[in-house]
């Protein structure tokens, strides 16, 4: 059920709470899949030894291999701004509805 604040627009707390939850659980399953990613990278050698591109193809697999790190970077920093993000909207929700009932209660016509 939303809220209506003063100025005329509503704020529906359930709602934002729940597009909180899913990005916090969509930051959380591509975070899981980031390990997959880092633990699996093509092209640095296996055990530190031959590439797994080939030996003609060394400074191409190198180039694979750095391309997914930079992957896994931006993964990692996408997943922390949406955890950031999901953690703001979660927390205005509950403050944004608890000043708007704070405010009504003090116009009496609560």
């Amino acid at each position: 059920m939303g809220h209506t604040i003063s100025g005329g627009f509503v704020v529906d707390q359930a709602g934002l709470s729940t597009a909180a939850s899913d990005l916090a659980h969509s930051a959380a399953t591509v975070r899981n899949y980031v390990g997959d990613i880092s633990n699996n990278l093509f092209g640095a050698g296996r055990n530190g030894q031959d590439c797994e591109a080939g030996k003609e193809y060394v400074a191409r697999g190198q180039e694979v291999h750095d391309a997914m790190t930079r992957v896994v970077n931006w993964l990692n920093i996408w997943t922390t701004a949406v955890e950031d993000t999901a953690s703001a909207i979660g927390k205005v929700s509950i403050e944004t509805a608890d000043v708007d009932e704070n405010n009504a209660r003090k116009t009496g016509k609560v």
